[in-house]
């Protein structure tokens, strides 16, 4: 997290704080939130309902809608800030540098157009000099590794079953190979056989194009397959970033070690643990660690100070009074 890891990371994410204006109130649903993106990177952001993630994304690629607003923060892509762009410069970089797969995919599209015009429509829109013959191409080509019956894109959105819509949106996100692409839940409307197709497609999309990737999801298990690097948030917080793998072997963040400990191995007679409690009101969040309520191993000081998020191993850090610098 530190200014080597900033200078080569494709994304640097400072400080940011989206709130939703309550009445008299504002809901936390990112606080503080700090974290970079390297080049041809999948970087997976996990956590139950309600943690900030999708709003996190939206807010990355300032899709915001009121009472939603960005309190604080920078957001660096390409050493241009995306906060400080007017809306003809971030319509720019929108699906040329960054793109959205959104979680609410099934019903993004329009009822009224086939699906292939909309591609074209968004294609067009941004690269005025592609020919339509190169669109179809890489409209077949992507249909082909996304397991999506040549139809998909003669049909209008209420012909196509959710998963179908879900990866006609996802070949729209990718068509323009850009730098960064955030996906919400890619896996969450299709069967296991159709997952493993789309984790394939964007891990070839990664290695081939050299597109960087946020996956935002729910699942430990999609996170364990397909990422490079894992961030964990709880609340509006970020608990703990680091190595996939050295996540999984080695959690440090009480919250990422129960969210492992909930997903059953197969072949590996294990007891599945649940978490007990409820998230946190973001209105009024606890005093100290936002986690302290559920942790099985909070102490005094978890009560009553804010953790900071250190790193205690090289490139692995934590938000977590249980690990203090020496």
């Amino acid at each position: 997290m530190g200014t080597s890891n900033r200078a080569r990371a494709l994304l640097n994410v400072r400080n940011l704080r989206v709130y939703y204006r309550v009445r008299s109130s504002s809901v936390r649903a990112v606080d503080g939130v700090t974290f970079d993106v390297k080049p041809r990177e999948i970087f997976s952001i996990v956590g139950e309902s309600g943690c900030g993630k999708s709003t996190l994304a939206n807010a990355i690629i300032r899709l915001l809608e009121p009472p939603a607003y960005i309190a604080s923060g920078e957001v660096m892509l390409k050493d241009v800030n995306l906060l400080e762009l007017d809306d003809q410069r971030i319509n720019d970089f929108r699906w040329k540098e960054i793109s959205i797969l959104p979680q609410s995919a099934m019903n993004a599209l329009n009822p009224v157009m086939k699906v292939y015009d909309q591609i074209k429509d968004g294609v067009t829109a941004h690269e005025h000099r592609l020919p339509d013959n190169e669109i179809k191409k890489r409209v077949e080509f992507m249909a082909n590794k996304l397991m999506l019956p040549s139809y998909t894109f003669k049909s209008y959105p209420c012909q196509l079953s959710g998963g179908m819509r879900q990866r006609s949106l996802l070949v729209l996100a990718l068509i323009l190979d850009p730098s960064l692409v955030i996906i919400d839940e890619p896996t969450s409307a299709v069967d296991v056989v159709t997952q493993r197709k789309i984790l394939e497609f964007l891990r070839m999309r990664r290695d081939e194009a050299g597109t960087s990737i946020i996956l935002i999801t729910h699942d430990v298990a999609v996170t364990a397959e397909i990422a490079d690097t894992m961030m964990v948030m709880y609340a509006g917080k970020v608990c703990e970033i680091g190595d996939v793998v050295n996540i999984f072997e080695d959690p440090f963040h009480p919250y990422t070690k129960a969210l492992i400990e909930a997903v059953p191995v197969l072949g590996v007679k294990s007891e599945v643990k649940g978490l007990s409690g409820l998230p946190p009101d973001l209105i009024n969040p606890p005093s100290g660690c936002r986690f302290h309520p559920r942790c099985p191993d909070a102490i005094e000081v978890c009560r009553l100070e804010e953790p900071q998020l250190k790193e205690v191993k090289p490139n692995h850090v934590v938000m977590c009074h249980l690990y203090r610098r020496d």
